[in-house]
């Protein structure tokens, strides 16, 4: 239990106007949080009380929109005026750091320390056997290759800031290449069949991929990143927000360096377990291994109309697939109980 004096001490701190009550342990102040009555300094709706079911300060505002109209203990409450962690806001209540500044310094050194983190150094170069459709054909030979690839990109709706490429000749003959750039070099590409008769199906280059994140030059760090299986998948994410694991697993590693490029959710899209029932292998496999499975969130829908994001696009092309997978996203708990209570998956 935090002591009275100590609450009331740092209350003051955050709050120009605070009061004890006189018939239970408690404070009552102005909000620092939604700033409270914009028109009398003198309403004082945030109330903070002791609760001994809980052994804690519980804290409320009662002015209708505020972040903590639902009770929220006073070490968040603390946390999220200072603009620190739980963990730290924790030890200056607790008189373990007095020096506030000293924390977010230490915060910040933090945080320089995960930006110094680069992408693996590998480098390819762009193959004269590969044409773009921006490309004059050189004879009839080449014209084809260049038609397909130009149905290829229609038919999947490809975005026209992603470029990608078909090879005419050699060791990728007859595949889309499909490249990811970050800060304008070539990182990694992968090799996908354009015709039926071409096996397998991918052929990429034998390297580290784990830790290839394609998009993270352009990331908006006040947005979700959406990370899919397939590349194209991620592709259809507006604004640079996709971002692909390349076909392999959803690893911590991968994840654990997506949360230095941002400061919402990570939002993990598996090809649809409703027609897909690897995809809901996978995600099981990711709930039995992974430490970050209570933190990101899940993409999931009762819709069995499209296996990927990519189908998703073809069917509804005017719509905005960030918005949907954000409106559809949902916490580990609640995806067990639509999985379970709608099509008996148990995880």
């Amino acid at each position: 239990m935090i002591n009275e004096g100590r609450v009331e001490e740092l209350l003051s701190e955050i709050s120009p106007s605070v009061s004890r009550k006189n018939n239970k342990m408690g404070f009552i102040c102005r909000c620092p949080v939604c700033g409270d009555s914009q028109k009398s300094e003198r309403i004082r709706r945030l109330h903070v009380d002791f609760y001994h079911k809980y052994d804690d300060w519980i804290c409320k505002c009662y002015n209708g929109g505020c972040e903590i109209t639902d009770s929220t203990n006073f070490i968040s409450l603390y946390a999220k005026v200072k603009g620190l962690s739980y963990k730290q806001a924790k030890k200056i209540i607790n008189n373990e750091i007095f020096d506030v500044q000293k924390a977010k310094e230490r915060l910040s050194k933090k945080t320089i320390i995960k930006e110094e983190y680069k992408e693996p150094d590998i480098t390819f170069l762009l193959s004269d056997e590969w044409l773009s459709v921006d490309n004059k054909p050189k004879d009839r030979f080449q014209e084809r290759f260049i038609h397909a690839l130009d149905l290829f990109i229609k038919e999947r709706y490809i975005p026209i800031n992603y470029k990608i490429f078909v090879a005419y000749d050699g060791e990728y003959k007859g595949r889309v290449i499909i490249p990811i750039f970050i800060d304008g070099e070539l990182k990694y590409f992968q090799g996908r069949a354009l015709f039926d008769i071409i096996e397998p199906k991918y052929k990429n280059p034998d390297v580290d991929k784990e830790l290839i994140i394609s998009n993270s030059d352009k990331f908006d760090r006040n947005k979700n990143i959406v990370v899919t299986e397939g590349l194209i998948d991620s592709w259809m994410v507006e604004d640079h927000q996709g971002t692909s694991c390349l076909g392999s697993f959803f690893s911590d590693e991968l994840i654990k360096q997506l949360y230095e490029y941002t400061d919402k959710d990570i939002i993990l899209c598996f090809d649809n377990p409703l027609i897909d029932k690897a995809g809901f292998k996978e995600i099981s496999k990711f709930i039995k291994k992974s430490k970050y499975k209570n933190k990101v969130k899940y993409f999931f829908v009762n819709d069995s109309t499209f296996k990927d994001l990519n189908e998703l696009r073809i069917q509804r092309p005017d719509l905005c697939i960030y918005d949907f997978i954000q409106d559809h996203s949902y916490s580990l708990y609640s995806l067990k109980a639509k999985l379970k209570l709608l099509y008996k998956y148990n995880i």
